[in-house]
């Protein structure tokens, strides 16, 4: 999902690193009531790393729980009690140079087995609510781009959808932090990727792990997540967007220009 960016002006390559969830459209899930979910969270235009995401995980009797964890996800193992990161080799509380980096994204493929991903795997399920990712291919149909052209991929009728997660606590074991963490406490969460459906992979080989609502849910109660079949849609942006501090609906609009 494009570039991770550091400040609004430094472009480091980094693949599903931007999404959306404007609210244009209300996010409804069946089990929650057929009530409108992410009501508690502002729309964004443009959610970058180390920002607070809009998300659902089941709670301690199994009832769906809206928080908004921090993107970037960093293991609970790394972490003491006041959740300050650590070093895990040898415990000692680290500077900002040696602390561990937070993973915006997991390979569904390898998560399970990941040191900092496999905790989360078993008790941190999560769904990321979205309507839009944004991708800055290398190439399309043959011709080379800088990195720096955006496209947007939303469904066709622009309607929200789920991303399977995973959610980390701030402190203390899953068990603990289930029935006690609030919306938004200091836990954090990475999107799961896999690999790109064919009529979208020159955007990129990899994609958000994007799934329907009943897979969505299965996924949450310990089933292996399922990529939705739906067909994507993919628009081209300006750079406007490329600024991480840029908002609004400037940045998802189509721009008549290299591929028109």
């Amino acid at each position: 999902m494009g570039f991770f960016l550091a400040s609004p002006f430094v472009y480091t390559p980094f693949m599903c690193g931007r999404f959306t969830f404007t609210k244009r459209q209300p996010a409804i899930v069946a089990e929650a009531g057929g009530l409108e979910i992410g009501q508690g969270y502002a729309a964004s235009f443009n959610i970058a790393p180390g920002q607070r995401i809009p998300c659902l995980r089941r709670d301690h009797n199994s009832s769906l729980k809206e928080v908004n964890p921090q993107w970037g996800l960093v293991p609970a193992w790394a972490l003491n009690a006041s959740g300050a990161v650590h070093n895990h080799k040898d415990g000692l509380p680290v500077g900002v140079a040696r602390q561990i980096k937070p993973q915006i994204n997991a390979r569904v493929e390898t998560a399970e087995i990941k040191p900092t991903f496999r905790g989360a795997w078993r008790e941190g399920r999560c769904l990321i609510l979205a309507d839009g990712y944004f991708e800055w291919p290398a190439a399309k149909g043959g011709q080379q781009l800088s990195g720096r052209e955006p496209f947007y991929v939303s469904m066709p009728d622009h309607r929200p959808f789920l991303i399977a997660g995973l959610w980390t606590p701030s402190s203390g074991s899953y068990a603990q932090r289930q029935s006690s963490a609030s919306s938004k406490d200091g836990s954090s969460c990475a999107i799961l990727t896999t690999v790109a459906k064919a009529d979208i992979a020159w955007l990129h080989g990899r994609m958000p792990l994007i799934v329907d609502e009943p897979q969505a849910l299965a996924w949450l109660d310990g089933h292996a997540p399922v990529l939705t079949k739906n067909v994507l849609l993919t628009t081209q942006v300006s750079n406007y967007v490329n600024n991480v501090a840029h908002q609004g609906p400037r940045c998802i609009e189509k721009f008549s220009g290299l591929f028109d």
